[in-house]
């Protein structure tokens, strides 16, 4: 018995001492890291392997933006291994499409195109690893519809050293973009309270965009000229002023997002944002990527919106904000301002050091196309806009009124009565009537914009029986409007936001 238990004790030392000088088994360890803005080297990812193993932050997922990346790094035995990276989509299968699964790419090697990649290990101070970047999928919708109900969907991303006996998977959330609402003219966040029952969706994160504070005691100057104007907010200002408002907001928007402000409630990368834009929201939104710092580092040169939703958007402005800036419409015009609701083609600020263009001034436009400011001109296919300009891909929501709408004219407020005694000699008060009022906007319109502007000219969904917004209702024109529930204009903005970007329902629009 005494030598079968040392025969037991020396195989037992023989088994460690095998243990000790074999090679340790290799851990799984990979990580998905968001490179913005540690890891970036002007609007592309760094090639410095030291900072890519150890910079960056931790996320679980990405937005379906199609332009946001992720840097995946997995640690090796030594320097020189060959790994290969291989996306699968959500039923485990090897993707085919780098569109709908999103596509990997080499460091320093131009934009992700594939969805296998080979590379090799390299040495860094955190020892030996090989780095790919994942870039996401072109949208959250893949054609088909098959995504409509979800708020999230999943790839993997399967790596295996050469001569290892199986590979390891890690999975990756894709969620779709921040929804980020942008009211228009004289308008606020809460122009959207009734915009249900999108508000609540669980599938979508809903943020809303401001820029009705108020700017009226840093204006030292404007035309027209008004006595006071320390009660004019933003949104009396025109697109450019507006878009710079805009872009910070966003910005913070998606910064919540990426830290968890999301349906996921984890980590994600993102850079872009779906926008959703009423009025002259929808041209502010456009007129971004036509400031200096919308291309930046952090989109990757791509700017931070995804796609863009305008309901009743004077794309080729209205005849309204024409006739507004008319001396004819002088005591119309004052009027509005006595509430706050000021019509400027240009405004000074900060003792005359910065002018910019009023909103009512941006708008102005026959609504077909012809006669357009030059912000509205700015916007157009064939505009002096850098050819480098980003697109955004467009869809159109569109409101027209019907006749029993325009009959509320008939038996109007006390504002309109108001509106008519003291301004009688101006045009747009004697055609506030039901005869009047289409001639001076168009037969077919929202009442303050018409059909062929919002629709900018090409195929737009119709909303039957919608005008243009609750200040519509106060001149007599009867609700509802384009952002109550009673319309099908949330619904749709649902639709359209299930819909792919390779959709001809979105114009690529500049």
């Amino acid at each position: 018995m005494k030598s079968k238990t040392s025969l037991f004790g020396l195989l037992a030392l023989f088994a460690t001492a095998i243990a000790l000088t074999a090679p340790p088994a290799r851990a799984a360890s990979l990580a998905f890291v968001d490179p913005v803005s540690a890891l970036l080297n002007g609007p592309a990812i760094t090639s410095d392997v030291n900072q890519l193993a150890t910079g960056g932050t931790a996320v679980e997922g990405i937005g379906g933006d199609g332009v946001s990346q992720i840097v995946v790094r997995v640690s090796a035995d030594s320097p020189g291994e060959q790994f290969t990276f291989q996306i699968f989509n959500d039923q485990n299968q090897p993707s085919t499409s780098t569109a709908n699964d999103g596509a990997l790419g080499a460091i320093g090697g131009g934009s992700p195109n594939r969805s296998q990649l080979i590379v090799t290990s390299v040495s860094t101070s955190s020892g030996p690893m090989a780095f790919a970047i994942y870039r996401a999928p072109i949208d959250f919708p893949r054609p088909g519809g098959g995504d409509a109900n979800a708020a999230q969907r999943s790839v993997a991303i399967h790596w295996q050293a050469a001569g290892a006996p199986a590979a390891s998977s890690e999975s990756l959330t894709i969620i779709r973009p921040l929804v980020v609402l942008v009211h228009g003219l004289w308008g606020t966040p809460s122009d959207f309270d009734n915009f249900t029952p999108f508000l609540s969706d669980p599938r979508f994160a809903i943020q809303r965009a401001n820029f009705s504070f108020n700017i009226g005691h840093q204006i030292v100057a404007s035309t027209p000229w008004y006595f006071d104007t320390d009660a004019a907010d933003a949104n009396s200002l025109g697109f450019s002023y507006n878009a710079q408002q805009i872009t910070s907001q966003v910005d913070n928007f998606i910064n919540a997002f990426k830290a968890g402000a999301n349906p996921a409630g984890i980590a994600v990368a993102s850079v872009q944002a779906d926008i959703v834009g009423h009025s002259m929201g929808g041209n502010i939104t456009r007129t971004l990527p036509l400031e200096p710092y919308f291309a930046s580092d952090t989109t990757f040169a791509r700017g931070d919106v995804h796609k863009l939703i305008t309901i009743d958007t004077p794309h080729l402005g209205s005849p309204l904000a024409t006739q507004l800036l008319l001396d004819d419409n002088a005591c119309v015009a004052d009027t509005l301002a006595v509430a706050g609701l000021f019509t400027f083609q240009s405004v000074a600020l900060y003792s005359r050091i910065l002018t910019f263009s009023g909103a009512m001034g941006d708008l102005s436009g026959n609504g077909t196309g012809a006669s357009l400011s030059a912000a509205l001109a700015a916007l157009q296919a064939d505009s002096t806009a850098p050819i480098y300009t980003p697109e955004i891909p467009t869809a159109f929501i569109a409101g027209n009124m019907n006749q029993q709408q325009l009959d509320g004219l008939e038996h109007p407020g006390i504002f309109v009565d108001l509106l008519r005694d003291a301004c009688f000699d101006d045009t747009l008060a004697k055609d506030l009537t039901v005869s009047g009022w289409p001639t001076v906007v168009s037969n077919a319109s929202d009442a303050i914009v018409p059909l062929t502007s919002q629709v900018n000219n090409l195929a737009g969904i119709i909303a039957a029986a919608a005008i243009h917004s609750p200040g519509a209702e106060d001149l007599g024109f009867l609700a509802p409007s384009a952002l109550d529930a009673a319309t099908p204009n949330p619904d749709r903005t649902v639709d359209l936001l299930n819909t792919p970007l390779t959709d001809p329902t979105y114009a690529a629009l500049r």
